[in-house]
C-alpha cells in the first residue's frame, strides 16, 4: 500500500523559535494580500 519512507530531521539554528513566533504573529495579525488604497506602507 505504501512505499518505504525515509525521515530526516532538519537542522535549525538557535533562533528558530523566534522565527516561528514571528511567522505565527504575522499569520494571525497581518494580511498582506489586501489592497488598501490610500494607506501608508513601509517595506
Amino acid at each position: 500500500m505504501m512505499e518505504p519512507l525515509t525521515l530526516r530531521y532538519s537542522v535549525q539554528g538557535p533562533d528558530a523559535c523566534y522565527i516561528g513566533a514571528m511567522k505565527y504573529f504575522f499569520d494571525q495579525y497581518y494580511n498582506f494580500s489586501v489592497d488598501e488604497k490610500g494607506s501608508f506602507h513601509i517595506g
